[in-house]
């Protein structure tokens, strides 16, 4: 007999009681036309929708690997309608956190001393991954409380905060090395507000790499395939900003929400 771990058997049990409540929200997806993609891409989850519909669900085993367009972008959570490329150009999300960096960078100052490990750790094989969180999982008002210049601008951009996407401060020390991997939804983009750079560190997103820059925000989809090494001597320091993909209408964020509080833990 196999020797199944019980957190493992419970992590199973709870997030396909998780994707079972996903059923009420799914229903109104499907009837409503404007939503039409959202609930044509939630089966192309696996397995994701095998725990809702099997019937449905299992005829794309045999079409696996035409679920995703691009080789290297591989969320869990995908909607193949979305236009996708790693690198975005600079928009207005950008320029609003680059015109108030001063702020910002001012702010970091205050709270540098207190950040963490980041959560994702498995994810370093060389070096420190720090971070201070401002929204995840919902907003943490403790720490907003700390922040309360950075929190009123980056809550005046289309944050996706409640559907998978975080606002944190990222603090890459030198000799870091972030491993390859995907970002669980191409739903957002992500924004990086460089705070202090070293040009000897570096973003990988699919083939493409870029370093941060003074006074630059990088705009790009994580649910590509990215990775970061640091080969520099200062500390590489962003503010980390999710924000809806801009092809989504109001509507659509409005249910990928309601379905992402059902299977969030899932994804």
């Amino acid at each position: 007999m196999p020797n199944y771990r019980p957190e493992l058997i419970a992590w199973t049990a709870r997030n396909f009681r998780n994707l079972q409540r996903a059923k009420h929200i799914l229903k109104p997806i499907k009837q409503n036309q404007d939503l039409g993609r959202i609930y044509d891409g939630f089966y192309h989850q696996l397995p994701l929708s095998v725990a809702i519909n099997p019937i449905k669900s299992l005829p794309n085993l045999f079409l696996r690997q035409s679920c995703y367009r691009y080789q290297t972008q591989r969320p869990r959570f995908y909607l193949p309608a979305l236009e996708a490329k790693p690198w975005w150009p600079s928009d207005e999300n950008s320029r609003i956190l680059v015109a108030n960096s001063h702020i910002i960078e001012k702010e970091f100052s205050n709270i540098r001393s207190v950040t963490k490990k980041h959560s994702q750790g498995y994810l370093v094989n060389d070096g420190d991954w720090l971070t201070f969180n401002l929204f995840r999982d919902g907003k943490i008002e403790e720490n907003c409380a700390l922040c309360p210049q950075t929190t009123e601008i980056v809550e005046s951009l289309p944050l996706c905060t409640r559907a998978g996407g975080n606002v944190y401060f990222s603090v890459t020390l030198p000799g870091t090395h972030i491993k390859p991997h995907c970002g669980p939804l191409n739903t957002r983009l992500r924004y990086h507000l460089t705070i202090s750079h070293d040009e000897r560190a570096w973003m990988r997103v699919d083939a493409e790499k870029r370093s941060w820059m003074p006074r630059e925000c990088l705009v790009f989809d994580d649910s590509f395939e990215h990775e970061v090494q640091h080969h520099g001597q200062v500390p590489r320091v962003v503010l980390l900003v999710d924000c809806w993909h801009p092809g989504l209408s109001v509507l659509e964020r409005e249910w990928i929400e309601r379905l992402y509080a059902e299977i969030g833990s899932s994804v």
